[in-house]
């Protein structure tokens, strides 16, 4: 019965539009509502991450940063790998301070003089924190210049170097 009703309201506005009478505005539409419902929880998130439904902007008229629950598989790419530098890095980082190198990073001195255990879990911790945080916010612009994710790709550049680096100290190059 609705859809009946909808349809010839639809006609009607199409034939006073043809013929040049003024059309009544309609109802205001439901996205134009001034009030945002949306709310951003830790609840949204964890259902999110298992049952992706958003993949982009709902309207060309949403501004900031958007919050999805799919992104693209290079993304994870650039995750998985940034996390087995880390790993990799902290390994290497105890190697070359068996061999006689010094940690330049005061935090990070700090945790390998008191529990190396502490230090590889702060480690892997911070960087994943931080990766979290990139993940999430990886569609907002910063600056205004290019997009957070591009970020991860250059963090992951960046370890690959460090990696490199350290693998020629320790003479494998």
């Amino acid at each position: 019965m609705q859809t009946e009703q909808r349809t010839d309201i639809s006609r009607r506005r199409l034939l006073d539009q043809l013929l040049g009478r003024p059309v009544p505005a309609g109802p205001k539409e439901r996205r134009e509502q001034p009030v945002d419902r949306r709310n951003v929880t830790a609840a949204s998130l964890l259902r999110g991450s298992f049952r992706p439904r958003r993949r982009g902007m709902r309207r060309e008229s949403d501004v900031g940063p958007q919050y999805l629950d799919w992104h693209p598989s290079g993304l994870l790419f650039a995750v998985v790998g940034i996390l087995m530098f880390c790993a990799l890095d902290a390994f290497l980082t105890l190697k070359l301070l068996h061999l006689g190198a010094e940690e330049i990073n005061p935090l990070m001195k700090q945790l390998i003089e008191e529990n190396l255990k502490l230090f590889a879990a702060a480690k892997m911790a911070l960087t994943g924190a931080g990766i979290v945080l990139f993940v999430l916010h990886a569609n907002a612009r910063l600056f205004r210049l290019f997009r957070v994710s591009r970020l991860l790709y250059v963090f992951l550049c960046a370890y690959a170097a460090l990696i490199v680096y350290e693998l020629d100290l320790l003479g494998y190059f």
